[in-house]
C-alpha cells in the first residue's frame, strides 16, 4: 500500500516563524484517520448484552409507538418525507408532530390522517 505524501503550504509570522499548517481536506483527513478497534471493555459489553438478550428478551421489546400520526405512518410504510410534503410542512415539523407525549391538534391529526390515507392508495 502506497502512502500518501503530505506537503503542507506553511504560513509565517513576521519573524518567519512557521505558525500555521494549511493542508486540503483530503491531507487533514488521512492524518487524522485512524482504525477504531474495540477494547476489551467494548468487547465485555458486547459478551454481556449478548447473552442478557439470548436470555432476557423481553428487555429489548421496542417500546410502542403512542402518537397516533406516527403510529398511522410506520403502519403505512411512508417515509416522514414524503408524508412531510403531502402535509405542505417541513419533515423537522412533522418530527416535532409525531414526537412521544406530542397531543396533536384534532384538525392536524385529521389532516394527517387523511394524507397519509391518500399516499397509501
Amino acid at each position: 500500500m502506497a502512502v500518501a505524501r503530505i506537503t503542507p503550504t506553511f504560513l509565517t509570522d513576521s519573524r518567519g516563524r512557521r505558525t500555521h499548517a494549511i493542508l486540503s481536506y483530503e491531507e487533514w483527513e488521512l492524518l487524522n484517520a485512524r482504525p477504531v478497534q474495540p477494547d476489551a471493555f467494548d468487547l465485555a459489553t458486547i459478551a454481556r448484552l449478548e447473552k442478557d438478550l439470548v436470555h432476557h428478551p423481553e428487555d429489548f421489546q421496542e417500546t410502542p409507538v403512542r402518537n397516533p400520526i406516527r403510529k398511522a405512518r410506520l403502519n403505512a410504510g411512508i417515509r416522514q418525507e414524503d408524508l412531510a410534503t403531502a402535509l405542505k410542512v417541513s419533515q423537522p415539523a412533522l418530527s416535532k408532530m409525531e414526537r412521544e407525549g406530542h397531543q396533536p391538534r384534532p384538525a392536524n391529526l385529521d389532516r394527517a390522517l387523511a394524507a397519509i390515507q391518500s399516499l397509501r392508495t
